[in-house]
């Protein structure tokens, strides 16, 4: 079963409410909590689940959300803004590792080929509401590729945790064919979000919250961290 708290609507039907300068929706609050763990039966469920999400999303494009890609927060545009805040200990090291996987990303990611995705689909984000799955924090939502929706559910990669992947798999074939080629993008995935995260910290780091949420964010112990799990990326990459 498919759980939906739908958007509220107003007099003329519309569930797109302006506040200027925004525009807002508005949904009931619904009782839910994250589930203890995911066993494999909950994720031949969350796999179901998915996969109904998908065939919904692939009908058409989002035309006011990014495209994931070398554009996408993570791409060329954070790296620039990044170099500001980046240690100059570890500057070079860093950009030459995120060059050479946002040139991959350029070269391997077919973005004409993308669908609607959550972009966030991690286990945090999916609760139990009256024993039925609710997925929640639609925030990232763009366009993307479908194992954008599903590499964070996995410690690593996939052939990793091959019992939770195969459970995994099973329920989301059920509705839908899964394809395991995009299982290779998975790196450049997260290397995406290690940038993009990071950008994410730079532009609201004016705001006081975010200076006590992440101390460490201008020192040279952050980047050096930063620098070596995008290297450890870029040479997982050769590999393959």
């Amino acid at each position: 079963m498919l759980f939906r708290s739908l958007p509220l609507r107003d007099q003329t039907g519309s569930s797109i409410l302006r506040a200027d300068p925004y525009l807002v929706g508005a949904f009931p609050k619904i009782r839910a909590r994250m589930p203890d763990e995911l066993r494999p039966d909950d994720l031949k469920r969350v796999g179901a689940l998915l996969a109904r999400l998908h065939t919904v999303s692939s009908r058409k494009r989002a035309q006011h959300r990014p495209t994931i890609g070398p554009h996408y927060y993570g791409g060329w545009e954070t790296l620039e803004l990044l170099q500001e805040w980046i240690s100059p200990e570890v500057v070079e090291r860093y950009v030459e590792a995120a060059t050479e996987i946002l040139e991959l990303v350029e070269d391997q990611l077919p973005t004409e080929e993308f669908l609607r995705v959550h972009g966030d689909f991690h286990r945090g984000n999916i609760l139990l509401a009256r024993d039925t799955l609710a997925v929640v924090d639609f925030d990232d939502f763009c366009n993307g590729p479908e194992v954008q929706d599903v590499w964070m559910l996995f410690a690593e990669d996939p052939s990793g945790s091959p019992e939770e992947w195969n459970a995994f798999l099973s329920g989301y074939e059920m509705f839908r064919e899964f394809p395991t080629e995009q299982i290779a993008w998975i790196p450049l995935l997260r290397a995406l979000r290690v940038m993009g995260y990071a950008g994410w910290i730079a532009n609201r780091w004016d705001e006081k919250s975010f200076q006590r949420l992440f101390p460490d964010f201008n020192t040279y112990r952050y980047w050096a961290t930063e620098t070596e799990s995008l290297e450890k990326i870029a040479w997982s990459l050769h590999k393959h």
